[in-house]
């Protein structure tokens, strides 16, 4: 199974979903639309392809879900920590 347009379009709108679905849910505490939604694209479209590359299949679909929600999980775990140490508020 080659790379094709379809699939790209495939990628790029599961990661769009997953990240305006992040959005939705947790609303004030992650980052904004624009962002979230890029950062649920780049993780589609780079896991999506790898899993490809290693001869997943249809199965590559997927792995672009859970590569969005992977970057996702990680880029609110970072956002987190600092959301914690700006709320400190000295003397």
């Amino acid at each position: 199974m080659e790379l094709s347009a379809t699939l790209i379009y495939w990628y790029i709108s599961i990661g769009a979903l997953i990240g305006w679905a992040n959005n939705l849910i947790f609303k004030d505490k992650t980052l904004k639309m624009l962002p979230s939604i890029g950062f649920g694209v780049l993780g589609a479209v780079v896991l999506g392809p790898v899993s490809q590359l290693f001869g997943y299949g249809a199965d590559n679909l997927v792995f672009s879900l859970f590569g969005a929600i992977g970057v996702l999980i990680i880029v609110n775990m970072f956002r987190s920590k600092d959301h914690k140490h700006a709320e400190v508020k000295v003397g």
